[in-house]
């Protein structure tokens, strides 16, 4: 079956947002970029969002599908006619997430080719607000997209009450940081693999669409932030747990070069997500390999320091747009992986990056 690839503003009627209006900003360039041998591998990257120093975000709004189709894998959103592009931020992103084998085959000079025949179908009868958005199991996607969007109960009290609709089944995190967001006789409706139909389905967009944006981080703040932070913590995240990739296979000496320097070695997965903000309220500089557990910067003081580590064939910017927005400093590291895909980790570029921000 083929739908029409379509931006919920072009087709929809929706409720503009009055108090996160959009916005753009320029970003710092990492501090080392000029002294890293193998910049143009974070600089050159095609991974979404591309390098610039210029970032924005467009103002969100809510809209409301009649009979809206939500396909759980990647929770993408169709109605009769029309498949949204919102249901991720933008052309270029949603080109990561499709096709999906064998529902949803390919995107094709504006058509979406889609095959639902062996999917199965529920229906729900009444209102709901989709809050459940793609990579929604995976932490960084959970904090900085999934959660945000229910900006739309602070700013339209008419939503407040309905059921909102999530992925299931969640997992401990997920439950722990909606009970901080959500009243406790909130409805929750958990998708079931397949296609559900919802009569009345009341879409929010991202708090920031496209991109990232300061009230994005600052609804975030306020919701898990318990005081003012001293920025003294030196916080290696380390990825021994990393169940999807980018281990490092000089990990004990990365370990032993920055515990020797003062760092102390976090394995968040260990730890609920309650002491994980507690802990980064107080970072000076946070470092590890890319992945979800930099997120937490954003609970982080101003001033703070963040070094990545990417492989060479893969970097994503998204931690550096964030540490801009909230004042913060960006470095990165490139690292060569091994015969099974493992980071090697230099050690003399991590020592000019610290040594960057250490002693402040």
């Amino acid at each position: 079956m083929l739908y029409q690839v379509t931006h919920l503003r072009n087709q929809q009627q929706v409720k503009s947002s009055s108090n996160f209006p959009a916005s753009s900003f320029i970003c710092n360039p990492p501090l080392n970029v000029e002294d890293e041998p193998n910049a143009v591998a974070f600089t050159g990257s095609p991974v979404p969002h591309q390098y610039a120093l210029k970032h924005s975000a467009t103002e969100p709004f809510v809209a409301e599908i009649k009979n809206g189709l939500i396909v759980t894998e990647q929770v993408l959103v169709f109605d009769e006619e029309h498949f949204y592009l919102d249901s991720y931020h933008n052309t270029e992103l949603m080109k990561t997430i499709v096709p999906i084998p064998p529902v949803v085959e390919s995107l094709q000079n504006g058509k979406l080719v889609t095959d639902f025949s062996g999917l199965a179908y529920y229906e729900y009868e009444g209102p709901a607000v989709l809050i459940a958005s793609p990579h929604t199991g995976n932490y960084h996607h959970w904090i900085l997209e999934t959660l945000p969007r229910l900006w739309v109960f602070d700013e339209f009290p008419e939503y407040r009450g309905l059921p909102v609709i999530l992925k299931g089944s969640l997992v401990l995190f997920q439950h722990k940081t909606l009970e901080r967001l959500l009243k406790p006789c909130t409805p929750v409706l958990l998708l079931d693999v397949g296609v559900t139909v919802v009569d009345r389905l009341i879409f929010p967009s991202f708090l920031a669409p496209g991109g990232h944006s300061y009230q994005q981080l600052e609804w975030l703040r306020s919701r898990f932030l318990l005081r003012v932070g001293k920025r003294e913590r030196l916080i290696y995240v380390c990825r021994q747990d990393a169940v999807n990739g980018r281990r490092v296979s000089n990990g004990y000496e990365v370990e032993q070069f920055l515990v020797g320097l003062g760092f102390e070695k976090v394995v968040l997965s260990e730890m609920n997500h309650a002491d994980q903000v507690e802990l980064f309220t107080d970072a000076k500089v946070i470092i590890g390999v890319s992945g979800s557990g930099i997120t937490n910067h954003i609970f982080s003081p101003e001033g703070s320091h963040v070094i990545e580590f990417h492989p060479r064939d893969y970097t994503n910017r998204a931690h550096f747009f964030t540490t801009n927005l909230l004042h913060q400093t960006y470095q990165f590291v490139i690292c060569d992986r091994d015969s099974v895909g493992n980071l090697k980790v230099p050690l003399d570029r991590v020592l000019c990056c610290v040594e960057r921000v250490l002693y402040d």
